[in-house]
């Protein structure tokens, strides 16, 4: 144990003898800490939203409006055609793509269990399921307005693997 003891000894001295050594052990982990501190973030913002409202029903405009009314999501259309809506992913130009479905709010005014589905782009896995979580909380906050119980919103994830891309695929279902 003196042994162990004696050499750690040395090896304490040897680092301090010279400011050099130091500034390399303890001032470069130093700033590197200060300066990555500050640029990494897991927040993502401005998230490219293609809207297919097949609806257009005051509760379908609502839920829009949700998505619009946070920085966590940029608009960047509104489309119908499911071919479009694929290629826009495809040439990346939308990141998300809400789809809200016929019938959507009648369906919520019949308490019934209208579906909302979105579809990620899975090219960033890490901040697909970060947006996809956003939009889980616009729509469990905008189910709370709707349902009595706030926990009627239920979330089904699948993830789909297509030719050319990534894609990850999440329906959204209002149980009531």
């Amino acid at each position: 144990m003196n042994k162990i003891f004696y050499l750690v000894k040395k090896e304490f001295k040897q680092i301090f003898r010279t400011r050099e050594m130091i500034a390399i052990i303890f001032g470069i982990p130093l700033v590197q800490l200060l300066v990555l501190g500050y640029t990494i973030t897991n927040e993502v913002k401005n998230i490219s939203v293609l809207i297919a409202d097949q609806d257009d029903s005051y509760i379908s405009r609502e839920v829009v409006r949700a998505f619009n009314n946070t920085d966590r999501f940029e608009i960047i259309g509104f489309e119908t055609d499911r071919e479009k809506l694929e290629d826009a992913v495809q040439r990346w130009d939308a990141q998300m793509l809400l789809i809200i479905p016929p019938q959507f709010g009648r369906g919520m005014e019949r308490g019934e269990k209208p579906d909302i589905q979105i579809i990620m782009d899975g090219l960033d896995g890490n901040s697909a399921g970060i947006a996809l979580g956003y939009a889980q909380g616009i729509l469990m906050d905008f189910s709370q307005t709707y349902f009595s119980d706030p926990n009627e919103a239920t979330v089904l994830r699948r993830f789909h693997l297509i030719p050319g891309g990534i894609m990850q695929l999440s329906k959204v279902e209002y149980i009531s």
